[in-house]
């Protein structure tokens, strides 16, 4: 995977020393680092030096103006009416007048290509999956939205964006599990909760305080 050689070669661990990993092979190793969830004050510094090491750079939320979906290509947790979706969040973004797009994030191959994407982005939205991880690479203060299956809930992403200073919105999947393959959206529900976050981002960051920090 680019994106995890580009990440080592960040944390001064060179290709020269990357090891892909075979379960047919038998490996050595003078240490062992097993990841585990550690205290909030670890985590906290941990997750902000490692946005500084790969290049991750603030952006104030009003000079933003993408918000972003991530859409599954995976057998599961796939949204069925999603033409549906990306209709209304652009109509949605058109409303509010502030020159917002609605884009479909495409898979970058590189490190460095990935957080240039994501620079802009004031708004992620998507269904629980490894996609919501690039939550690690947008700006802070970027507004989350994930749709997340009531039936096996999990707080990774609620947490991650906890800790890296975002605000997050968990969108009730109803009768969603883990390995549910289609299921539609309640369109409807949706929006409040899309303007109840752009609201929140638009009083915690207002457009003036930009202009008048400039002038």
């Amino acid at each position: 995977n680019p994106i995890v050689l580009g990440i080592l070669n960040a944390f001064g661990v060179p290709s020269s020393r990357h090891i892909i990993y075979s379960a047919a092979k038998t490996y050595v190793a003078e240490r062992l680092y097993i990841p585990a969830v550690p205290v909030y004050d670890t985590q906290h510094g941990l997750y902000h030096r490692f946005r500084r090491l790969i290049g991750v750079k603030y952006k104030p939320p009003p000079e933003r103006r993408s918000i972003i979906y991530f859409s599954r290509n995976t057998a599961t947790r796939k949204v069925t009416n999603e033409g549906e979706l990306l209709s209304a969040l652009r109509l949605w973004a058109k409303e509010r007048g502030l020159g917002e797009e609605v884009t479909v994030f495409a898979r970058q191959t590189t490190l460095e290509d990935t957080i240039r994407a994501l620079s802009d982005a004031k708004l992620m939205i998507g269904a629980h999956g490894g996609a919501m991880y690039n939550s690690m690479l947008v700006p802070k203060h970027t507004a989350i939205i994930e749709f997340a299956p009531l039936k096996q809930t999990y707080h990774t992403i609620c947490r991650s964006a906890s800790v890296l200073g975002h605000w997050y919105w968990m969108f009730p999947w109803h009768g969603v599990g883990h390995s549910t393959p289609r299921e539609s959206l309640n369109i409807r529900l949706l929006k409040t909760y899309f303007a109840a976050a752009m609201n929140h981002m638009d009083r915690m960051h207002p457009t003036q305080d930009v202009s008048i920090a400039r002038s």
